[in-house]
């Protein structure tokens, strides 16, 4: 058991030891641009889901999305809200799949996911999901090469495509 130095909580450090550096993890390139671009071309609202663990992991979590992104109300902020798929003040219960949370809570037409349990679970649940070739906690992976971009730039085309054909138009161009 490790004990969280600022908030004295106990928890198992098999995992979450070392997420709570996550507020130095570095930013891929180009996920801002091409985040900022989908934002203002087609008027998206941005949501992050992250799996982690609220209790212990929130405020590292913040910090780093804020960091890099900014998070919240704010012409700045290109994340509009962040949830916790094991908040069960958010999702009725104490942990739901992704898929299920984009679905039913946050009625999201795309997924951008590192995880590939959880972006087939987004599959599943109707979400045209995305993963990158090199996701960083990925080693390889069998998702589709439709679905698999190997950075960023490529990822835009592949989710404007996507909301092409899901009905959505761009109210701008870049």
């Amino acid at each position: 058991m490790e004990t969280d130095k600022e908030t004295g909580g106990k928890f198992d450090d098999g995992f979450y030891g070392a997420q709570k550096y996550v507020a130095n993890y570095l930013l891929i390139p180009g996920a801002r641009e091409v985040l900022a671009r989908l934002k203002h071309e087609y008027g998206a609202s941005l949501h992050a889901l992250t799996a982690r663990d609220k209790g212990n992991l929130e405020d590292v979590t913040l910090r780093a999305l804020g960091e890099h992104f900014g998070v919240g109300e704010g012409d700045d902020n290109l994340i509009d809200e962040l949830h916790f798929s094991g908040d069960p003040d958010f999702i009725g219960e104490t942990q739901a799949d992704k898929g299920t949370i984009l679905r039913d809570k946050l009625g999201a037409h795309i997924m951008v996911e590192d995880s590939i349990a959880n972006a087939i679970s987004s599959r599943k649940a109707n979400v045209a999901t995305f993963v990158l070739g090199r996701a960083y906690n990925q080693t390889g992976h069998d998702w589709s090469p439709e679905a698999t971009a190997p950075d960023w730039d490529n990822l835009y085309t592949l989710i404007s495509q996507s909301l092409d054909e899901q009905g959505f138009k761009k109210i701008t161009v870049a």
